[in-house]
């Protein structure tokens, strides 16, 4: 388990081998394919050890850099395309580490009310907060509550809302 008490700064976690390896088998778990470099998860994985102490090493020192990402067009099925990018395997095991470090810092401080690329919370959340609290009496919000939602991207982007109770509008 990880230490985030202020003596164990969030660089040292970083470095610290499970936190990479912890890292690696949730990017490993996500399949993917190579980045700019080539290199698979089966190569990868051949040395794992010492590909996890060389990077750990990289950031310990200070020289780890990301490498460029690999670009390319995806057509979709409506006929549309999108670009995608594709980030080294090294790169995504770091950006997973540094995911999993700062998650639950900043998951302690996002109010109820916000669902939008959040673990274990999205729009059916938002809807239920919604529908519960009007139920309270409460009937009016002065922003959207669900601003954005794509099925395509699976993401969900819920704006912070403000519910007013107005008991003048209410009819008992």
């Amino acid at each position: 388990m990880l230490d985030y008490t202020p003596n164990n700064s969030l660089a040292t976690q970083l470095c610290h081998p499970e936190t990479l390896h912890t890292a690696w088998r949730k990017v490993r778990a996500n399949k993917g394919g190579p980045g700019s470099d080539g290199v698979t998860i089966q190569q990868f994985e051949t040395d794992l050890t010492k590909h996890l102490r060389q990077l750990s090493r990289e950031i310990t020192e200070e020289r780890y850099y990301p490498l460029p990402v690999q670009k390319f067009t995806m057509k979709k099925s409506n006929g549309s395309t999108r670009e995608l990018s594709v980030l080294a395997l090294k790169d995504r095991i770091v950006q997973r580490a540094v995911c999993d470090l700062i998650s639950p810092i900043y998951e302690a401080k996002f109010l109820d009310c916000s669902f939008g690329y959040r673990p274990n919370r999205g729009v059916p959340h938002a809807v239920a907060q919604v529908t519960a609290i009007r139920a309270e009496g409460y009937e009016w919000c002065d922003t959207p509550t669900i601003c954005y939602f794509s099925v395509e991207v699976k993401a969900e982007r819920v704006k912070h809302f403000n519910i007013h109770r107005d008991n003048s509008r209410r009819s008992n």
